[in-house]
């Protein structure tokens, strides 16, 4: 038994949806329902576009496909809409059999209309979708709305590679520290702390596209996370300049010595990651706490995200609580970095004892083992990007 994708015109198989054209979502989800081979059915018979067809090999490499017109859908296939853009799962159900997929699946559509509501529908669903389970109270509450809203006009516009927002990222960045450091005082602190806002909402677009058009990679997790910690640091040198041209050298020092805890936490996280072959991301403890969740853990980590202390920068300056927050910061991120050297030395402890007990049963020497990246430990593997 084969799926037939039927579209109700060429066009519409071709229309982009999120800038991925409709027909090449339809076809990875076949293939990724393991359907050995689909068909591809439109009114006439269709002169696939070159640009299309790459675009289907991209997201399903050598996936059996075959091109037919109405007239001529054979007898063995079972018929589902292909502007809907039907689940996996459900793909999967019907090739089996199961009465549950054959109720949720869509069935061929009647109209141009009712075509193009169902791909405008699918977009939405897909953009809406493009968050990460590890999101912050802020992040899924106020970021991710705006950023998808972003991430929606880019991708409006055609293909944008993930790195094009990432870029856009820095730049904010960069206008955040030049109004640091540039407008001593109050001026140059809430200028800073609302760009600094900026950038924590606008990293969110790098990360949507890249999941939503099928993009992501360790290389663009490990420049995004590479830009986040450039914009943590950068924020916190334009601050520590500002106090300091405004003579308040207890807070530029304490400021300081916040951002030698933050960098001396995240350099242990990436030297971790490094060694254990696993992308620079510094998400390994976050990841690793949401795996053993408890109400302390919880609330550290949710006070150590970005979107969260690039918020409440904005309310604090706003509030003229600046310096109040600069000891705050210093403080939590104190605790961080005593929670993030000792889960990591639990971990690397761990690890080795894992290799040691390999080693004892294989009858080999462990240090001829290369270690095994932190993922692959983990029966609960995070996504990192």
């Amino acid at each position: 038994m084969k799926i037939a994708l039927c579209f109700w015109s060429e066009e519409s198989a071709a229309h982009p949806v999120a800038a991925v054209p409709s027909v090449a979502r339809a076809v990875r989800e076949c293939a990724a329902a393991d359907v050995r081979s689909c068909v591809i059915v439109t009114p006439l018979l269709w002169a696939v576009p070159e640009g299309i067809a790459a675009k289907i090999e991209r997201l399903a490499p050598g996936y059996p496909i075959t091109f037919t017109n109405a007239a001529n859908v054979p007898p063995d296939c079972i018929a589902i809409s292909g502007e809907a853009i039907v689940a996996a799962d459900v793909v999967a159900a019907l090739h089996r059999g199961d009465e549950p997929g054959a109720e949720a699946a869509v069935w061929p559509s009647n109209s141009a209309h009712e075509a193009d509501a169902m791909l405008r529908r699918r977009e939405r669903e897909i953009i809406m979708a493009s968050g990460k389970p590890g999101d912050g109270i802020v992040s899924r509450w106020l970021n991710r709305p705006v950023s998808r809203t972003i991430t929606r006009a880019l991708l409006s516009m055609g293909p944008v590679p993930p790195v094009v927002a990432t870029f856009g990222t820095a730049a904010i960045s960069i206008a955040m520290f030049c109004a640091l450091v540039g407008l001593p005082g109050y001026q140059g602190q809430i200028w800073g702390a609302l760009l600094f806002h900026a950038a924590s909402v606008f990293d969110g677009v790098d990360g949507e596209i890249a999941r939503i058009t099928f993009r992501s990679s360790r290389l663009g997790a490990t420049i995004d996370s590479l830009v986040d910690l450039a914009t943590n640091i950068a924020f916190f040198l334009g601050l520590i300049s500002n106090f300091h041209q405004i003579g308040e050298w207890k807070v530029a020092l304490v400021a300081l010595v916040g951002l030698s805890f933050l960098s001396i936490g995240k350099l242990l996280l990436g030297c971790f990651a490094v060694a254990n072959r696993e992308p620079v991301t510094f998400n390994v403890v976050k990841d690793h706490f949401a795996r053993r969740r408890n109400g302390l853990k919880t609330v550290l980590t949710y006070l150590t995200m970005r979107d969260f202390y690039a918020l409440a920068a904005v309310v604090l300056i706003a509030a003229g609580l600046g310096k109040a927050g600069i000891y705050m910061f210093t403080t939590i991120v104190a605790g961080w970095l005593i929670a993030v050297t000792v889960t990591l030395w639990k971990m690397q402890a761990k690890m080795g004892a894992a290799w040691l007990a390999v080693g004892q049963m294989t009858g080999q020497e462990t240090c001829a083992i290369d270690p095994l990246p932190t993922s692959q430990l983990s029966a609960d593997a995070s996504n990192l990007h």
